[in-house]
């Protein structure tokens, strides 16, 4: 299951990017937007949080998406030093595309 929700965020993070990179307004919020539907859709990360690092949107810049979250520990009992849960999480970064 760590697997899979790594994978998700992941997902998440590229998706988010993608989507906020070929926005010609507000790419902050189409990308944060894409990021959150998209973990959501996953029904697997609990408590997810979504963050845009940069996002000027002008052509040529940088876009960074962070996606986190848990994932229950079903084996948590048996071995106190895992703990109850994991933390997973994903960065992606595109370049902001543009037409002028």
């Amino acid at each position: 299951m760590v697997v899979f929700a790594q994978q998700a965020v992941e997902q998440a993070a590229r998706h988010g990017a993608r989507m906020g990179s070929v926005a010609q307004g507000s790419a902050a919020y189409y990308a944060y937007a894409y990021a959150q539907d998209a973990i959501k859709a996953s029904k697997i990360v609990q408590n997810p949080s979504v963050s845009i690092l940069s996002a000027s949107g002008t052509p040529g810049s940088i876009l960074t998406v962070e996606v986190s979250g848990t994932v229950p520990s079903f084996i948590g009992g048996l071995i106190p030093k895992l703990g109850s849960s994991f933390a997973v999480s994903a960065e992606a970064k595109f370049r902001q595309e543009g037409w002028q």
